[in-house]
């Protein structure tokens, strides 16, 4: 069960109660009254009646009053009091000396009880109530009696009546009850349903949610207790929420560096190997090289093993280039920063490889504003980038696409864009294809090591180089090189 019907049915059942005792009290102090009232009417009578009675039948009575014409009298004396059944005068001795009606029948008086009042009796004779009250002679004590019976039915009447006015007041005032207890629930738990509404909200996960204020009371000291308590949790929210972004690009800070430092530490241990083994590769690479391309002098050209000698040629040849490769992943750079006109550098790029093999079938399409700033970094490093990316463009491609280069100018930078029409680089792939000798080529297709030599001479710079794909197809490599020094 709701409060609502709760608080309702509480204050109709106090109102009930409240209406129905007051109602039981009124009938009861009106009962009270009529009787006495009736009482009352009865004592009239006999004080009316009394001396002509007593002229009759008491002491030194005038013998010729005529009786009938006395009764006549208290007939109509009678007849002024409708409640009034019957009435008789009793003697001292019991005997009753007049009756009206003459056919009523009158219970016997016990003259030996002491009534309530100088005398009288009272008493209640089924649905009439009984009245003796003495009539006293001259010397003051009882000589007659006056036995009435009055009705009751008047009284029940009135009482019925009353009853009923009674009873259509008290449906009307618990009606009128009724809409005023619906109006002070509404009042009192409208204000609650709103409040509970915004709790919901808030437990929902809105602490934007607020409950109304107005009016004053309880209610609204527990509302506006309310919406501190939501501002409070709202605010300890945002705190929240702040420090676990801070927390957050901490993190990803912490896992830049780490990552840093992990390369660093990668890069340090292949100059180590490096330092430590290319003297000793490239001399025996050297002596080999020599050897073979002496024989080759010799051996016929259509022969066997002038293809041989050939192969082992470009074999060492190979190896003299991952070797140059590493030193170059380990050597720190020269740190040279001069000014360089980006299409142009890329232009002799592009015009040294045109002879190339692996670009006789790549159409190549260049895009430089006119207002291109110049970068500084050193133009010996972004050639080697240039190249670097573009034969891992054409590889990607297997010797045949297009490649596009765009270059705009940014805010204290320049971002050139090298896009190839080629397969696309995996996502997964994008940042491992920066880390050594990680290669996604076929065995003796590369060493893995360019686009690792291609970063560390950009970042050297000052710059940034990175990895994507194109919306539509193909893969992209974006280099930004800053505008000054």
């Amino acid at each position: 069960m709701t409060i609502r019907r709760r608080l309702w049915l509480s204050v109709m059942a106090l109102l009930g109660f409240v209406l129905l005792g007051n109602g039981l009290v009124v009938l009861g102090v009106e009962t009270r009254e009529l009787h006495r009232s009736l009482v009352r009417e009865s004592k009239t009578f006999a004080l009316l009646a009394g001396p002509q009675v007593l002229r009759l039948f008491g002491e030194g009575a005038m013998r010729s009053e005529d009786p009938a014409r006395t009764k006549e009298r208290l007939s109509a004396i009678a007849e002024g009091l409708p409640s009034l059944v019957a009435f008789a005068l009793v003697s001292d001795r019991g005997k009753i000396l007049l009756k009206y009606p003459e056919d009523a029948v009158m219970p016997p008086v016990d003259l030996s009880r002491t009534g309530e009042e100088e005398g009288e009796q009272y008493r209640r004779e089924g649905r009439s109530i009984e009245l003796v009250t003495p009539l006293h002679g001259r010397e003051g004590s009882p000589q007659l009696f006056f036995q009435l019976l009055v009705s009751e039915e008047p009284v029940k009447a009135r009482l019925l009546g009353l009853a009923w006015v009674y009873t259509g007041s008290f449906l009307l005032l618990l009606a009128f009850g009724a809409f005023l207890a619906s109006k002070i629930a509404k009042s009192i738990l409208g204000p609650l349903v709103k409040l509970k509404s915004a709790a919901l909200r808030i437990k929902e996960g809105d602490l934007s949610a607020r409950a109304p204020e107005a009016g004053a009371g309880e209610i609204s000291d527990l509302a506006r207790a309310f919406n501190a308590m939501a501002r409070e949790v709202e605010s300890h929210r945002d705190k929240l929420e702040e420090s676990n972004k801070a927390l957050t690009r901490a993190y990803a800070e912490l896992q830049a560096m780490q990552g840093e430092l992990v390369s660093l530490e990668r890069m340090a241990a292949v100059g180590r190997t490096a330092a430590a083994v290319s003297h000793e590769i490239d001399n025996p690479i050297g002596i080999i090289l020599g050897t073979v391309q002496m024989m080759r002098e010799e051996l016929a050209v259509d022969s066997e093993l002038y293809k041989d000698a050939e192969l082992i040629e470009e074999e060492c040849k190979r190896c003299r280039r991952i070797v140059r490769d590493l030193l170059d992943l380990a050597r720190p750079g020269a740190g040279k920063c001069t000014p360089v006109d980006l299409p142009s550098v890329a232009g002799l790029v592009l015009r040294g490889l045109s002879h190339h093999p692996s670009f006789r079938r790549i159409e190549f399409r260049s895009r430089f504003p006119d207002d291109l700033p110049p970068v500084f970094a050193d133009v010996d490093g972004v050639k080697q980038v240039l190249l670097n990316l573009l034969l891992n463009a054409a590889k990607a491609m297997e010797g045949e696409g297009t490649v596009e280069l765009e270059a705009r100018a940014g805010e204290g930078f320049v971002r050139l864009a090298i896009l190839d029409s080629g397969p696309g680089i995996p996502e997964e792939n994008l940042e491992k294809i920066f880390e050594p000798f990680f290669t996604t080529a076929g065995k003796g297709d590369g060493s893995g090591l360019g686009l690792s030599v291609s970063r560390r001479i950009v970042e050297e710079q000052g710059g940034r180089l990175w990895a994507g794909n194109r919306p539509e197809r193909g893969g992209a490599f974006y280099l930004e090189l800053p505008t000054e020094c």
